[in-house]
């Protein structure tokens, strides 16, 4: 039994000591691609805000039965961050001001669906909650950085509801004040 145990021990110290156990198995490669923009702006974008996905979840069908029925709302968030508010003895910002802008349909402020589900869209609004007036800039106050908080949900048209996927985008731009 012990020149057994001695064996194995061999056996095992050997295998894990050479040079074929060791060997490099090539599993592939990739490719990493670096994007960003500089800007003449007094804050830098948080780079997970440039570019987001909100998921505004599954909808029953029944829950959007008459114009203006919605889901539940989403939140997201615009970051501002490295801000140097006093640019020079003439020029300081104390606010910003977001626009958020795309495509719309029928109903006024509501954007349209990119996807298959018919009869809804997608409405933007503050964090109080209030619609976001498209291509309308809101102000909010500076410090050393921001935080742009809004809302999403899935908003039935009027029209026929039909099961699918939802997909609207929005774009924002900032201006300094």
């Amino acid at each position: 039994m012990r020149n057994t145990t001695i064996k194995l021990m061999s056996l095992a110290f050997v295998m894990t000591t050479s040079p074929m156990a060791m060997a490099d198995v090539n599993g592939g490669s990739g490719k990493i691609h670096f994007t960003g923009t500089v800007i003449d702006a007094p804050c830098s974008i948080a780079p997970e805000s440039i570019e987001q996905t909100i998921e505004l979840g599954s909808v029953a069908i029944n829950s959007l039965k008459t114009a203006g029925d919605h889901s539940r709302p989403a939140t997201g968030e615009i970051k501002l961050v490295d801000c140097t508010l006093d640019i020079d003895e003439d020029t300081a910002y104390s606010k910003v001001g977001v626009t958020f802008s795309g495509t719309t349909g029928s109903v006024t402020n509501l954007l349209v669906n990119d996807s298959s589900a018919q009869g809804v869209g997608v409405r933007l609004l503050d964090k109080e909650g209030e619609t976001i007036a498209l291509n309308t800039p809101i102000e909010y106050p500076l410090g050393n950085g921001a935080t742009i908080t809004y809302q999403a949900y899935i908003e039935a048209t009027g029209e026929t509801v039909t099961a699918g996927d939802v997909r609207s985008d929005a774009t924002f731009k900032l201006t300094y004040k």
